[in-house]
C-alpha cells in the first residue's frame, strides 16, 4: 500500500534504468531522461496506493524530463488523469498544444491518452538542493464520471487558492504521511473522497478561467451534478435515455444538450463512456469471474451482447472477452 524507493544505493549509470521503470508503473510508460550537463544526482518515490489511483511524492536533485510519445500511448492505452502539484520544483509541459510552467503554490493535470513532454527540475527561488513534487493518479473514467469537460482543459496551470484547491493539496500530502498506517480496506474506502475533492478543487478552478473557456453560472453547475448523479444512479437501466434523464431532473432536453456544450460529450455518448468503463473495470475483477460477459454487460444497461461486443470493441481496441483473459493473468 505504501512504499518508498530511492536511488541512494544505485551505481550512478544505472539511475535512470531505474527512474524509467518506476515512472512507468506509477505514472505512465515514458522515455525518462536526463540532460548530460544536469546529471541525475537522485531520485526517490513515495507511493500509497489508495484502491484504483496512486498518490505519490518526488524527490529528486538533477533536471530529469519525461516524454510519453504514440507508441507509448499505443502500447498501453492508459487512460488516466496525473495531478501535478509541485512542492519545492518547477514543471515544464508541453502538453495537449500548450506549454506551461507549474511552479509552486499552482497545478494542472496531465491526460496519459495524449502525446507530452515533461520537465522536472528545482525551483529558482527553493533554497533545498532536493525538490519535490506531489502527483496522483486517476483512472479517466472516475474523473469523467464527475467532470467531464476537464479533458478539455489540462495543462492549464491553476493556482492553489483558499477553498478546494488548498484542500485537495493539504489531503494529498496527509495521505502521503498517513499512507503506512491504512489498512487496505482504509484505502480503498478513502479513495472516492480523495477523487472527489480533487474534482471539487479542478471544477473550482475552471469556473474562475479567464477568457477562452467559459465558466458554468452556480445554476448551470448544480443542474450538472444533478445530471451526473442521476446517470451514475441509473446506468444499469437500458431504458436510460435523453428524454428520461431530462425529465428525471427537472428541465428540458434542449437544456440537458446545453449542459454538455463544449465538453467534448454528448449526453449518449458519455452514458456510453461511463457503462463500458465500468464493464471493463467489472471484466477485469478476478471476484466476478463466475459471472458472464452477458451478465456484466446487462448489469450496466447493454441488453444486447452483440451490439456491446462491437461498442466494446470499438472503444478498447479489443473483444471483451479478450479483455477478460487479460484481466485474470492468462497467457
Amino acid at each position: 500500500m505504501a512504499q518508498i524507493w530511492s536511488t541512494a544505493e544505485i551505481a550512478a549509470e544505472r539511475r535512470l534504468e531505474f527512474l524509467d521503470r518506476h515512472v512507468s508503473s506509477m505514472f505512465c510508460a515514458t522515455d525518462v531522461a536526463s540532460p548530460v550537463q544536469a546529471v541525475l544526482d537522485f531520485a526517490e518515490f513515495h507511493n500509497v496506493r489508495l484502491g484504483h489511483i496512486d498518490v505519490i511524492r518526488f524527490l529528486g536533485h538533477g533536471t530529469v524530463t519525461a516524454t510519453r510519445r504514440l507508441r507509448h500511448i499505443r502500447a498501453d492505452q492508459a487512460d488516466s488523469f496525473i495531478l501535478y502539484l509541485p512542492l519545492t520544483a518547477c514543471v515544464e509541459m508541453d502538453h495537449s498544444g500548450r506549454r506551461s510552467e507549474i511552479r509552486p503554490g499552482s497545478f494542472t493535470f496531465v491526460h496519459t491518452a495524449r502525446p507530452f513532454l515533461g520537465v522536472l527540475r528545482a525551483d529558482a527561488a527553493a533554497p533545498q538542493d532536493v525538490y519535490a513534487s506531489l502527483h496522483v493518479r486517476v483512472p479517466g473514467p472516475l474523473v469523467r464520471e464527475r467532470l467531464p469537460q476537464l479533458e478539455h482543459c489540462c495543462n492549464r496551470v491553476f493556482p492553489v487558492a483558499p477553498g478546494a484547491s488548498r484542500l485537495m493539496s493539504n489531503l494529498v500530502e496527509s495521505v502521503l504521511i498517513e499512507g503506512e498506517s491504512l489498512t487496505a480496506a482504509q484505502a480503498v474506502e478513502i479513495c472516492g473522497p480523495l477523487v472527489q475533492v480533487i474534482c471539487l478543487a479542478a471544477d473550482e478552478a475552471l469556473r474562475g478561467l479567464g477568457s477562452g473557456v467559459t465558466a458554468p453560472d452556480a445554476q448551470r453547475g448544480q443542474a450538472l451534478e444533478r445530471v451526473r448523479t442521476y446517470i451514475l444512479a441509473n446506468l444499469s437501466n437500458p431504458g436510460l435515455n435523453t428524454i428520461l434523464l431530462a425529465r428525471s431532473c427537472g428541465m428540458s432536453v434542449r437544456y440537458l444538450h446545453a449542459l454538455f456544450e463544449g465538453s467534448g460529450w454528448t449526453v449518449a455518448s458519455w452514458i456510453r463512456e461511463l457503462r463500458l468503463q465500468k464493464c471493463r473495470i467489472a471484466l477485469r475483477d478476478s471476484r466476478l469471474s463466475g459471472r458472464s460477459i452477458a451478465e456484466i454487460a446487462l448489469a450496466w444497461g447493454f441488453n444486447d451482447p452483440g451490439h456491446f461486443s462491437r461498442l466494446y470493441k470499438n472503444r478498447f481496441k479489443c473483444l471483451p472477452r479478450e479483455d477478460r483473459r487479460v484481466g485474470s493473468g492468462a497467457g
